[in-house]
């Protein structure tokens, strides 16, 4: 008689890191969903100036592949400035010393933040760390609401984005399943109706969200 494996009653778990300033950060929202989630490991860091943060990862020093949700507004620490549209200077809060050196450099990175593709190319540091990533070029689009049938679609958006980013081998091929994470979170709207509560908003920011998306080259 087979005895059935004991691996197969363990959910295979995805690192996931939360970067949120306030209780209203978007970022703060993303992980209210994400633990409910049982294929995402959720990390949260609040305060950047604590010894807890560099605790926090150094639990996730082996994790070749990880999620990273953040949202640079409200943080104290500055890395470095981007030159963004109508030649403002948008500053970007996202410091270099929480990815140190000994961790080693990441597999495979999905990085969910604003302007995060040019947070990776102009940052050395972050650069070798996130060798292969997928991220976006302009200002991500979030929906925050507390409607049930959108909190869902979000969750499902969550758990295909850690199945992804554990299964893929390189940036392309991830930011392809992205991809296909928004087209079928696309579909199920259109299959509720123009007049589903939430639709417009939700359409709006899967249409903008899935071609801001970028990927390294360095498969």
């Amino acid at each position: 008689m087979k005895v059935p494996s004991l691996f197969r009653f363990f959910t295979p778990k995805t690192t996931a890191v939360f970067i949120s300033a306030s209780e209203s950060c978007p970022c703060t929202y993303m992980l209210e969903l994400a633990r409910n989630v049982p294929s995402m490991r959720c990390i949260q860091l609040t305060d950047l100036n604590s010894e807890e943060t560099v605790e926090q990862l150094s639990r996730i020093a082996n994790a070749r592949k990880v999620l990273v949700f953040a949202h640079g507004s409200g943080y104290p620490l500055n890395c470095y400035y981007l030159q963004a549209e109508l030649n403002r200077v948008r500053k970007i809060d996202i410091p270099n010393r929480w990815w140190p050196e000994t961790f080693g450099p990441r597999q495979l990175v999905y990085f969910h933040v604003c302007h995060g593709s040019e947070i990776i190319r102009h940052s050395d540091m972050v650069n070798n760390t996130f060798n292969r990533w997928v991220s976006y070029n302009h200002l991500v689009d979030s929906v925050q609401t507390s409607i049930g049938r959108i909190r869902s679609m979000q969750q499902t958006f969550l758990k295909a984005l850690s199945r992804s980013v554990r299964k893929r081998s390189n940036a392309q091929s991830l930011r392809s399943s992205v991809e296909a994470a928004y087209k079928e979170m696309e579909s199920d709207l259109h299959e509720q109706g123009k007049l589903a509560p939430g639709h417009t908003a939700m359409v709006q920011m899967v249409g903008k969200n899935v071609h801001l998306l970028e990927h390294s080259h360095n498969n």
